[in-house]
């Protein structure tokens, strides 16, 4: 990915508004690019505080795609994510609740980066297989199954 590219931002929030939005976008970022990730809790807090400036589903969709075009992150993907491995309650064999530890991103980043890696090599598979026309009928086949 580029270093020098723009986070989409709407033209009408305030100073504090941006501020907390890039905070978020920065957070996605560290969860793809640090190896150690990001707590849950803290991407969970800023995606909250996002929330209270982008409302909508579709501004939020808007800004996720927008956001993913100059990052190549998605920001569905990383909430996602995050909300299947938030921290658990596990029960011992007693009925007694303890909390396991927190896990970061981090742990289930390399399963986002590889469903990612395996849509875009579908894609561009998809993209540079010639199609093979039936001369007989004139209709479209792959030359394969699906």
């Amino acid at each position: 990915m580029s270093e020098n590219y723009a986070y989409p931002l709407a033209d009408d929030w305030t100073t504090d508004e941006i501020i907390t939005v890039t905070h978020f976008y920065q957070l996605v970022e560290n969860a793809y690019e640090l190896s150690q990730g990001v707590l849950i809790s803290e991407l969970t807090d800023a995606y909250r505080a996002f929330k209270t400036i982008v409302t909508s589903k579709s501004q939020e969709k808007q800004l996720d795609k927008a956001f993913s075009k100059v990052t190549g992150y998605s920001i569905y993907l990383t909430m996602k994510t995050s909300r299947e491995t938030t921290k658990k309650i596990s029960q011992n064999e007693h009925g007694e609740g303890r909390t396991m530890t927190e896990p970061t991103l981090a742990e289930v980043d390399q399963t986002v980066k590889t469903w990612l890696k395996a849509s875009r090599a579908l894609v561009l598979q998809r993209m540079t297989t010639p199609l093979n026309v039936d001369e007989k009928n004139g209709s479209e086949g792959s030359g394969h199954q699906r």
